[in-house]
């Protein structure tokens, strides 16, 4: 990653904020003379205003969307894939897909409320391991006529790692501060979906993580004590807490990072801190934890 790339969408994201100002300043313009020409029941300043309006926001359209897309590819091209190929090799990047909703539901890991989104699917192997990486948002909005609020339920990155063995039971580890999580323990749900808690002898991993399973006999043989201090090592390394979770052949990895990440900043210079070193780290959050777990060569398997 050299300087000439950094420069290059540095002068991109700084020719982008004129046409924000200005588009902007039309926008609030129009819209004190539409407020004034009702006060004043002036038709004619309403009018203008509504015209004034319509200006700014062709302008932004025709000045600044275009841009931006093409300052948004540029960083997702230059720097996003290029630093993920520069660990995994050839990757499949789609940066306006993601996660669906759907799948996320079937795993019964999450509260799901009723806002979804999930972008910047990225499809890669490293160490025989195949995975995908989206960003998500699970919000749940909430009204009473009067007011309304929303609440983040998660936010971050949802990692999906394959293993050559099929899980017969669901397994569920959640950090401590890893909140929404949907654990199907009530007695209301369906006996051949429910899952209970359960503890092992490592009483440090108990008070950093609490066990929901369908079947101890299979906890046990995952939840290994090796696998357990990898876990630990694991949250020290990446900014969040997380939720891990075993369902058919795959391994489900949430880092609630409190960001929408793989995003080139507007409003501030681009750095190698804030622009490049957060892409970095979504690498790591996938190397750290197949190295950790050492899962090309334990019972979790990989592909072929």
């Amino acid at each position: 990653m050299n300087n000439d790339v950094l420069s290059s969408l540095e002068r991109e994201r700084s020719a982008l904020i004129p046409p924000v100002l200005i588009g902007s300043a039309i926008c609030v313009v129009a819209f004190i003379m539409f407020i004034g020409g009702i006060g004043m029941q002036n038709f004619g300043t309403i009018l203008f205003g509504l015209l004034l309006a319509v200006i700014g926001i062709l302008y932004f359209m025709l000045a600044y969307s275009p841009k931006h897309k093409a300052y948004e590819k540029h960083y997702k091209d230059s720097i996003v894939t290029a630093t993920f190929e520069e660990a995994f090799g050839k990757i499949s990047y789609l940066a306006d897909e993601g996660f669906s909703k759907d799948m996320i539901r079937e795993t019964g890991f999450m509260q799901l409320g009723n806002r979804y989104h999930s972008e910047d699917l990225i499809t890669g192997a490293y160490n025989g391991i195949r995975f995908q990486r989206s960003d998500v948002l699970i919000q749940d909005h909430r009204s009473n006529g009067k007011s309304s609020y929303t609440v983040t339920y998660f936010q971050g990155r949802w990692i999906t790692m394959s293993s050559n063995k099929h899980f017969n039971f669901d397994l569920q580890l959640i950090q401590a501060g890893f909140g929404y999580t949907q654990k199907k323990s009530s007695i209301f749900t369906r006996a051949t979906d429910r899952r209970h808690k359960v503890e092992f002898e490592n009483e440090e991993f108990n008070n950093r993580f609490t066990c929901y399973c369908q079947n101890d006999q299979e906890a046990f043989y995952l939840i290994t004590p090796h696998i357990m201090e990898a876990l630990m090592n694991y949250t020290a390394l990446v900014n969040g807490k997380v939720m891990i979770g075993f369902h058919n052949n795959l391994i489900h990895l949430a880092v609630e990072t409190g960001t929408d990440t793989l995003e080139p900043s507007l409003w501030s210079p681009l750095t190698y801190e804030k622009d490049i070193l957060p892409v970095k780290n979504e690498v790591t959050a996938i190397t750290s934890f197949i190295n950790q777990l050492h899962m090309e060569r334990n019972i979790f398997g990989g592909t072929n």
